[in-house]
């Protein structure tokens, strides 16, 4: 499944790519997770997330890494989860760009396959619910960015 979106941050590119690249900062943002563990500080850490397709439910225990980065332009994340009976594998690209009046542009693609049982029996619900939690991911980061800045 292929997603992709853009938002404007209104932060300066580089305060934009190091909140986006620190584990930490994602995990506070993304839905569901319950814990952040880096590995290899900057590059790897293990993520544990929570995932609900309607009535169904998994805790994914996630290895995620940055396979590639262009300070303050670019990442590229792979990250391979598992469930008991499920899998997930992400592949994921954010683009940093200069926005108007000091903002960032952030556009991103991802492309996620979830394998096992999760996708036999919430396939009908997975791409809107993805698209959703990636929105509400991208909104609260937007949110704690803008905020610090104003602190």
């Amino acid at each position: 499944m292929k997603l992709e979106g853009s938002t404007v941050i209104n932060a300066p590119r580089s305060t934009a790519y190091g909140y986006l690249t620190d584990a930490n900062f994602v995990g506070q943002c993304a839905p569901g997770v319950e814990r952040v563990e880096e590995l290899d500080p900057g590059k790897k850490f293990r993520v544990v997330v929570s995932v609900g397709f309607g009535i169904v439910k998994a805790t994914f225990n996630t290895d995620v890494e940055f396979v590639e980065k262009r300070e303050n332009e670019y990442a590229r994340i792979k990250a391979v989860g598992k469930a008991p009976g499920s899998g997930a594998n992400v592949g994921a690209e954010l683009f940093f760009t200069d926005g108007e009046g000091g903002a960032t542009e952030l556009k991103w693609v991802a492309d996620v396959l979830i394998t096992g049982t999760i996708a036999i029996v919430a396939n009908r619900l997975m791409a809107s619910v993805t698209q959703f939690m990636s929105k509400q991911f991208f909104d609260a980061a937007r949110a704690k960015i803008e905020a610090a800045l104003k602190n």
